[in-house]
C-alpha cells in the first residue's frame, strides 16, 4: 500500500527548524570564545557551520529526488551502497541517532523546569513530555505536524522578540583589528557548532509522507537549514557582544549571562524559557521522524512487525521506553563511574553491531539461507500486485535461486 502523503512543505520545513534548534546555540558560544579568544571569530565558526548545513541539505536533496522514501540514512546507503550498511544504519539510528538524544532532551528539559515544578522530577518531567508528544504524534501525522508547526512558529517567535529586544540595547566594544586566526582552534570549534546544527537533515525520514517530494524536501531541507543559520548568526552578535569577553568566556549558560547583562532578571526568564520549548519542539521532531525508520525496518523485516504494518503507531511507543535505562548506563557504566565520549560511542556501536548481527541470525534461521540484495522495480510491482505473495517481505531477503 502506498503511504498518504498528508505533509507540505510548511510542515517539512518546519520538522528541520525543530530538530536543528535545541539548547546548543544557547551553551556553546562560551566555549568556543575560550578557544579562538575573539567574537568576530565565533560568529565566523557558525556562519561556516551554516554553509556547510545548507550544502549537505543540498546533496541530501538529491538523494531525496531519487528515493523519495521514509527511512533517512537507511534507505539511502541500503538503495546507494548496499543493504547491509542500511541495515547496520538502522541499528545505529535505533540507539544513537533518536533513542539517546530524546533521553537527553527530556532529562534537560525536566532540568530546567526543576524549579517551577517543584512536586516532580526531572525524569517524571522528561517521561511525561516524551508521553505527551507520542501520543500527539501517534494519534494523527496532520494533526501532530500542526501542532509541531504552531509551536515552532511560537519558537521564532520569541527568538524574533529576543534578537529585537537586545539589538536595541546592544552596544558592542570595539574590537582589535588584524587578529591572528588559530586554524586549529577554528576546525575544532567547527566541529562543537556542527552539533548545534545537526538535524538538517530531519525531512529525510518523512520523506514517505511528503507531497510532491522531489520538490518539497530539498526546499524544506535548504530553506530550514539557511532560516536557521540566519538565527544562529543573530543569536550569537547578541550573545557575544552582550558582556565582556571576560565574563563570557568558558561559560555553559552564556545567553543567560548576556541576557542579564541587558535587560535584568526578565530578559533572562525570557531565554529560559525560549530554552525550554526549543527541547520541547527537539524531542517532539525526533519522537516524530524516528520511529519512520524503525517502522520501514519492520516492513523490510528487520525488526518484529506488528499487526499494524502499515502505522508507526506501535513504534512511537517502543523507542521511549528503555530511554532512561539507556541514558543511565551510557553515563555511569561501570558502577557508577562516568565514561569519556570515546568509551561511550565505541561500546554502543559496538552493541549496535551485535544486534544487528543477532537478527541477521534470526533470519537466516526463520527464512534459511539468503542473499541481501536490491530491490528492483520489477519486485515492488510483483509485491504491489499481490503476487508471490509467499515471499518474505523486505528489502534486504530474497531467497536464492539455487535455494528455491
Amino acid at each position: 500500500m502506498p503511504p498518504q502523503r498528508q505533509l507540505g512543505l510548511v510542515s517539512a520545513t518546519a520538522l528541520v527548524v525543530a530538530s536543528m534548534v535545541g539548547s546548543g546555540v544557547f551553551t556553546t558560544s562560551g566555549i568556543l570564545l575560550a578557544d579562538l579568544h575573539s567574537p568576530s571569530l565565533v560568529l565566523a565558526a557558525w556562519l561556516a557551520g551554516g554553509v556547510i548545513a545548507v550544502l549537505g541539505a543540498l546533496c541530501y536533496g538529491a538523494l531525496a529526488r531519487s528515493y523519495p522514501e521514509s527511512g533517512g540514512e537507511y534507505i539511502f546507503l541500503a538503495r546507494t551502497l548496499h543493504p547491509a550498511a542500511g541495515y547496520l544504519a538502522g541499528w545505529v539510528s535505533l540507539l544513537v541517532g533518536f533513542s539517546a538524544p530524546l533521553a537527553a532532551v527530556a532529562l534537560a528539559f525536566g532540568e530546567y523546569l526543576r524549579e517551577g515544578l517543584s512536586f516532580s522530577t526531572p525524569r517524571l518531567t522528561g517521561s511525561c513530555l516524551l508521553l505527551a508528544f507520542t501520543a500527539v504524534h501517534a494519534i494523527h501525522v496532520q494533526r501532530g505536524a500542526w501542532v509541531q508547526n504552531f509551536a515552532v512558529l511560537i519558537k521564532l517567535l520569541l527568538i524574533v522578540l529576543l534578537v529585537g529586544l537586545a539589538c536595541a540595547r546592544l552596544e558592542p566594544a570595539p574590537q582589535p583589528q588584524g587578529e591572528h586566526v588559530p586554524i586549529a582552534a577554528f576546525a575544532v570549534s567547527l566541529v562543537r557548532v556542527s552539533f548545534s546544527y545537526s538535524g538538517w537533515n530531519a525531512a529525510i525520514y518523512i520523506a514517505g509522507e511528503v507531497r510532491d517530494p522531489g520538490r518539497n524536501l530539498p526546499r524544506a531541507m535548504a530553506v530550514g537549514a539557511g532560516l536557521v543559520t540566519l538565527l544562529y548568526v543573530a543569536l550569537n552578535t547578541v550573545f557575544v557582544y552582550a558582556a565582556p569577553v571576560e565574563a563570557l568566556t568558558g561559560k555553559i549558560d552564556v545567553a543567560r549571562i548576556a541576557a542579564e547583562s541587558l535587560g535584568g532578571a526578565s530578559l533572562a526568564s525570557l531565554v529560559t524559557a525560549l530554552i525550554t520549548l526549543a527541547l520541547a519542539t527537539s524531542a517532539s521532531s525526533m519522537l516524530m521522524a524516528g520511529p519512520r525508520v524503525y517502522a520501514r525496518m519492520a516492513d523490510d523485516g528487520y525488526v518484529p512487525n506488528h499487526p499494524r504494518a502499515g502505522d508507526v503507531v506501535v513504534s512511537y511507543f517502543s523507542g521511549p521506553a528503555d530511554l532512561y535505562r539507556l541514558h543511565t548506563r551510557l553515563e555511569h557504566c561501570g558502577g557508577g563511574r562516568r565514561v569519556g565520549p570515546f568509551a561511550t560511542a565505541g561500546r554502543t556501536f559496538r552493541g549496535c553491531a551485535w544486534m544487528a548481527m543477532g537478527t541477521l541470525d534470526f533470519h537466516r534461521r526463520c527464512h534459511g539461507h539468503h542473499r541481501l540484495h536490491h530491490r528492483t522495480p520489477a519486485d515492488r510491482e510483483c509485491l504491489g500486485s499481490g503476487h508471490d505473495s509467499d515471499r518474505p517481505r523486505g528489502l534486504a531477503i530474497r531467497i536464492s535461486e539455487t535455494q528455491r
